[in-house]
This record gives structure tokens, C-alpha cells and sequence, in this order.
């Protein structure tokens, strides 16, 4: 456990924090969740505290993608709700912005200054493994912002935190995985796993926000301009990772819901980013706070991913090849069966199979279509799968699963004994690993 490395980075995380994503007054070197720059406000009861503010004020903040956010009614848009566009979106804007929180924060949060917290890490064995909880985005504002020069809403109160925190020690970890818990949730994981290096920041820093029938709303990141989150990613969460990880070479991400999930595995696996060149990754979605997963079961989950995750390099773990070129991959497999005498169309056929494709957009790779999934398909009684009802088996690429379907009682079968797999599966080894 090195501290100096961890301290050391963090003071770098707060440069990206506080001088570039929102801009403090009087920011300097030292710059910490302290009394020397955030008032905690005072105690309310119940060991709760009301929410403090930085101490100087708020003089900006980013504003790079304001003038290309949202999605325009002539774009490829989220219509599933069939929702009238002109009548409540159009006028939606960048507003909120929100920052990130590491431990030390949370740390000195719970009034530990640097020497407690280095007699803490040297005394109860906590880990400098880089830990990385993402989020999707700002939500509605909970009286946590305030409007700045440019127009838009900083927080003005030290996001994921706010207020004064119980020492590790007092923290039941229990109490704190239930929903609606982001921050206090992270905290108490940081406690009970005695995380030094755990890092919490939304993947899209900014909120997308105006009014629908007179009420503060906001839109999640699929109405966000593809330029907009890909500006953010490659210009904040880049300089984040990198930060959280200098001097590693492992980071360990755990995402909560499925928005934040997809963003990350997207850019992690297929973006040309430097920083994850050589950085040995584990990728794993948990459920949002906000999901209704019954609170009786969300404790087990929790704990029980991250407890694994902790435990093994090799849960969840990422291979740093991009998504295959969907031709590429029709091509391999075409090439690869024909070898054996085996034609592989687009309709099946008593003496060809058919081959299926998915495909997955990507923010990172815009210039080839991405395959997410591969499927071989054969008709009752084809010579290939000596199959006496129509079946199929394939290849998830986002999940990384072999599987197998049988089409007519609408249930997965084992796979490994189907006729001519074993070609299939080669051809997918050889592309992925």
C-alpha cells in the first residue's frame, strides 16, 4: 500500500476536478475536502449533517459540448415512448454538472486528516488497487447547484458527498445498500473492502436538462449527441483513468445500470485511447441505485460481484481487442466451413447453413459496422447439424458466451455436441483472443 502514490494522484484527479471539469476559487496545490476550503454546515441530528459548500465559490465550468448536446428531431432518437419532440424537448440544454469523489475524499469527508488516514491504510490492510465506480449522469437538481457566470449549474456542494461522513469504523455496510443510495453507498463499500484507491464520477459529467409539465427533468445519455459523450469520454474520464491509475497497471470498474455499463465497455474496448494500452481491465455492471431491485436481494448482488471482482484478476475481464468488422467475421467463418465442404448462405437449406449477424454501433469505431453477435442456423433435418428440428448456436461478442437455441421449443440447448461447432468455435477463438 503506497500512500504517497495514491495522495499523489489524487492531488491530480482534484486538478481535473476542480480547474477543468467545474472551476474553484482559489484553487491551489493543498486543495482538499477540508475546512481550509469546504464549510461543512452544521449537524442536523441522527448523524446527519446538512450540506456544505465550497468555501470560496464556484467560478465556471466546462462548457465544451453546450452548443452540441441533444439529439434533433431529424436524428436517430430515442421515439420508443413516442414522445412529442417540438412539445417538450427541444429546448433541452447542458445545466448540471457534477464531479468525482475518491476515497481520500471521502476520508478527510469523515474528518480524518493525511496522517490518520496514512496511520488507517498501514494499520487495517486496505488495497491501492485502482477502483473505478461510474455512474451515467446528472440527474434533476437537488439543491445541490448554483448558476455560474456562462449560465449553466455547477454543484456548489462537493458531489457524491456534501456533508460530513461517520469514521470507516462506524460504518454498517448493510444500512447503505438499499435504493436510492449513491455516494453513502460507495462510502460504506470503501469501508467494509478497505478501498485506498476507489474513485466515483459520472461517465457524462454534465445533465441534460429543461422542463416537462412545469417540473425539472432530465434525459438520459441516449439523447446525447454521439460527438457530445465522446468529447467528454476522451477528454475527462481519459484524464481521470489515467490519473487514478498512474503508477498501476490494473484498474478494476464497476458500473452501475446498464447506460453507464454500455458507455464504459464501448470505450474501453474500442477506443484508441493510450491510457488503457497497457492496463489490465475488469468491466462489471451492478444494479443502479435507482433500480427496484428489492433491497432483501441488491445487498447479496452487491457484494457478492464486487467480492468476486476483488478476489480474481480474471472475472470480468476485459481482452483489449476491438469488436470484430461484421465482414471480417462472415468472411472467416465462410472461409473456415467451405475448407470442410460446407456452404454457409443467407437462407437455410438441407445442404447449406445460414449465417445471422448484430450488429453495435460504437462511439469509438464510426467507420465499420461493429458485429455484437453471430449466429449459425440450420432447417430441420440438415445434413451439416443432423438435426431433426430447426436449431441454431452462436456467439455473443458484448457478453463473450457461446450458446445454443432450439427454434421450435423456443429454449437454449447445449451447443458443444452440435454437429460441425467445433469449426465455429475456432474460427470465434481465433478472432477474440
Amino acid at each position: 500500500m503506497n500512500y504517497d502514490k495514491v495522495f499523489k494522484n489524487v492531488q491530480n484527479l482534484h486538478k481535473i476536478n476542480f480547474k477543468q471539469i467545474i472551476k474553484v476559487n482559489k484553487y491551489d496545490d493543498n486543495f482538499s475536502l477540508t475546512e481550509d476550503y469546504y464549510n461543512f454546515n452544521k449537524y442536523v441530528g441522527n448523524g446527519v449533517y446538512q450540506n456544505g459548500s465550497f468555501k470560496y465559490g464556484i467560478a465556471g465550468c466546462c462548457t465544451k459540448c453546450d452548443s452540441n448536446a441533444i439529439l434533433d428531431k431529424n436524428e436517430k432518437w430515442n421515439k420508443k415512448d413516442k414522445i412529442d419532440y417540438d412539445k417538450y424537448y427541444k429546448d433541452y440544454r447542458l445545466k448540471y454538472v457534477s464531479h468525482g469523489s475518491h476515497t481520500l475524499d471521502f476520508l478527510n469527508a469523515a474528518n480524518l486528516d493525511k496522517t490518520e488516514i496514512q496511520d488507517l491504510f498501514k494499520n487495517k490492510s486496505w488495497i491501492d488497487t485502482p477502483i473505478l465506480f461510474l455512474m451515467e449522469n446528472p440527474s434533476i437538481d437537488y439543491e445541490i447547484y448554483n448558476e455560474c457566470e456562462n449560465g449553466k449549474f455547477p454543484t456548489n456542494t462537493w458531489y457524491w458527498i456534501h456533508r460530513r461522513l461517520q469514521e470507516p469504523s462506524n460504518v454498517n455496510l448493510d444500512e447503505y445498500l438499499k435504493q436510492g443510495k449513491y455516494g453513502e453507498m460507495v462510502y460504506s463499500l470503501i469501508c467494509k473492502y478497505k478501498l485506498a484507491n476507489a474513485y466515483l464520477t459520472n461517465v457524462i459529467k454534465c445533465g441534460l436538462n429543461g422542463y416537462k409539465n412545469g417540473k425539472d427533468n432530465y434525459l438520459g445519455t441516449v439523447w446525447y449527441k454521439d460527438e457530445c459523450k465522446r468529447t467528454c469520454i476522451n477528454e475527462i474520464l481519459t484524464k481521470e483513468i489515467q490519473m487514478l491509475c498512474n503508477g498501476y497497471e490494473e484498474i478494476k470498474v464497476f458500473a452501475y445500470g446498464s447506460n453507464a455499463y454500455w458507455l464504459a465497455k464501448d470505450y474501453f474496448q474500442n477506443s484508441s485511447s493510450e491510457t488503457l494500452e497497457n492496463l489490465d481491465i475488469q468491466l462489471v455492471q451492478l444494479p443502479h441505485p435507482s433500480s427496484r431491485l428489492s433491497n432483501n436481494f441488491r445487498k447479496y448482488v452487491v457484494k457478492g460481484i464486487i467480492e468476486d471482482v476483488l478476489k480474481s484478476k480474471k472475472q470480468f475481464a476485459l481482452n483489449h481487442k476491438y469488436l470484430p468488422v461484421v465482414k471480417d467475421v462472415e468472411t472467416q467463418l465462410k472461409k473456415c466451413f467451405a475448407m470442410n465442404d460446407i456452404e454457409i448462405g443467407k437462407r437455410t437449406h438441407n445442404d447449406k447453413l445460414a449465417i445471422r449477424t448484430k450488429t453495435q454501433s460504437s462511439l469509438f469505431n464510426t467507420t465499420e459496422s461493429l458485429i455484437s453477435e453471430v449466429e449459425i442456423i440450420a432447417g430441420k433435418n440438415n445434413q451439416h447439424l443432423n438435426n431433426s428440428v430447426k436449431i441454431g448456436y452462436g456467439y455473443n461478442f458484448l457478453t463473450g458466451e457461446f450458446w445454443g437455441w432450439n427454434y421450435e421449443s423456443r429454449e437454449f440447448i447445449e451447443y458443444e455436441n452440435i454437429k460441425t461447432f467445433d469449426i465455429f468455435k475456432e474460427v470465434i477463438e481465433r478472432l477474440v483472443l
